[in-house]
């Protein structure tokens, strides 16, 4: 049944009727969805698969002002939520333009970063190497507009090449690497060409129809190629290329490039968003999580930042850095990690550092509370697969891949205490049951398929801790 057949059944209301058509279109990728051609690919995607939990790291200019990540530039409404009312597109632009000589991180610390990433779970990072303004953060000779570029302070800081410093950190911890890597550039004269950036109207698209100018699209065809041979040559092991909008990555030829450079790293897995099933080895909706189990390769990208209001807006999230901002509680990220793994996809949570380097200390502190919780559960979360029920009631499913034993999670409400007994759903015919946080067996009594389990009796009436786990071992 299709959004409008449910819209013309149900009488949904506007919100209702965006959500069904968000729900829709991420059936419609999955039904899409072509596996890698190749066996190193096929592996590099079963090891993604693998690692359910990624830090999202949106890092650029943006960051030193507290706004909307490149999106300013772009003359649009929603662009600007950031900004006093009565602020001009030209004022803002002006403003963007000086953000490069202010670019001082003098407290980066990628190890930092790292250790406390993968205290939380996180195995794989996915860093904006480039997002749409242009502003390269690794030392690329394409342009002088980068980390390293002549007019930016930093540029002389032993991490002053960013990408390379987070890519050999978190690799050191055995994390894997997603390069982000936009296929828009807004500083780059062969996409938006000369006078066009101050120019009220901008669109993040080409400023003219690549079909009529061939010459100059075929130069920034060769300046984008030219980025991306850099970082996959230079940087290390690549995991995935991140490729995020901007323009037509179809015409833009980012299927080919992909190809060429996998000739370097042959084991890449390429992630066109909104690639319709062309260089697409996984689909990833944003801000927009799947109402059910989808049976493809899949990563929604998030924030872990709430919603702020600004000059009486708070409908829109940024994925940059955002002043005062309030976090998501460990429960919080936990929950939606789970309710994400357990309909069979990952989950990339973005946290953005301060303009000083640090990542924000209220989300450092959520985040060590996540730690101790998956000091225990970690291993009910990497390297599983969904397993049915997958999500409902309270509970969230996975089970190892030989599916010789599920995991049962159950979400603790703010306030709820450990039960005395919990009737799990179950499809199967369970064997032994383990309290996962205890280590000790529990009695059960199955009856169809429900599983009513006998909670540890010293830990009835306990305070609920983010969720508990009944590991159930199948015959």
């Amino acid at each position: 049944m299709s959004a409008k057949d449910i819209i013309n059944e149900k009488g949904l209301d506007a919100q209702e009727i965006a959500a069904a058509k968000r729900q829709e279109a991420i059936r419609k990728q999955a039904e899409g969805y072509t596996y890698p051609a190749t066996p190193l690919q096929r592996e590099t995607l079963e090891w993604f698969m693998d690692q359910k939990f990624g830090l999202m790291v949106h890092w650029g200019l943006y960051n030193q002002m507290g706004m909307k990540e490149s999106w300013p530039l772009v003359d649009k409404a929603w662009t600007k939520w950031q900004f006093k009312p009565g602020t001009t597109n030209r004022e803002v632009k002006e403003m963007y333009a000086q953000l490069h000589r202010g670019f001082l991180p003098l407290r980066f610390d990628p190890d930092e970063w790292a250790d406390a990433a993968y205290a939380a779970g996180f195995r794989y990072l996915c860093f904006t190497t480039k997002h749409h303004d242009g502003f390269c953060m690794w030392d690329t000779k394409t342009t002088d507009y980068k980390v390293t570029g002549s007019e930016v302070p930093y540029r002389n800081n032993k991490n002053a090449d960013i990408t390379r410093a987070l890519f050999n950190a978190f690799r050191g911890r055995g994390m894997g690497i997603s390069l982000y890597y936009s296929r828009g550039d807004f500083s780059c004269p062969y996409y938006w060409e000369e006078g066009y950036a101050m120019r009220d109207g901008t669109e993040r698209v080409p400023s003219y129809d690549p079909d009529q100018k061939p010459e100059k699209w075929k130069k920034f065809q060769e300046y984008t190629y030219a980025q991306l041979k850099e970082l996959v040559s230079d940087y290390g092991r690549i995991d995935a290329l991140w490729y995020d909008g901007g323009c037509d990555g179809v015409k833009l030829g980012v299927p080919e490039m992909t190809e060429k450079l996998r000739e370097i790293q042959p084991h890449m897995l390429g992630i066109m968003r909104g690639g319709h099933g062309v260089c697409e080895d996984v689909i990833t909706p944003e801000l927009v999580f799947p109402d059910g189990y989808v049976n493809v390769p899949w990563e929604v990208c998030t924030v872990m930042a709430k919603p702020l209001e600004e000059y009486g807006e708070s409908r829109y999230t940024s994925f940059g850095y955002t002043y005062d901002v309030d976090y998501m509680t460990a429960k919080e990220v936990a929950h939606m990690l789970l309710d994400v793994v357990s309909k069979g996809g990952n989950l990339a949570l973005n946290i953005a550092p301060q303009p000083d380097g640090r990542l924000p200390g209220r989300a450092l502190r959520e985040l060590a509370v996540l730690s101790e919780w998956m000091k225990v559960f970690a291993p009910a979360i990497h390297g599983t697969r969904a397993a049915a029920p997958y999500r409902t009631g309270k509970f969230a499913y996975t089970r190892t891949k030989d599916g010789r034993r599920v995991h049962a999670f159950y979400l603790y409400d703010d306030g709820e205490r450990v039960a005395s007994e919990y009737a799990v759903p179950f499809e199967g015919r369970a064997r032994r049951v383990t309290d996962m946080r205890t280590g000790g067996e529990l009695a059960f009594v199955q009856s169809g398929n429900t599983l009513t389990v006998q909670s540890d009796a010293e830990r009835v009436g306990a305070p609920g801790d983010i969720a508990d786990c009944f590991a159930i071992e199948v015959e």
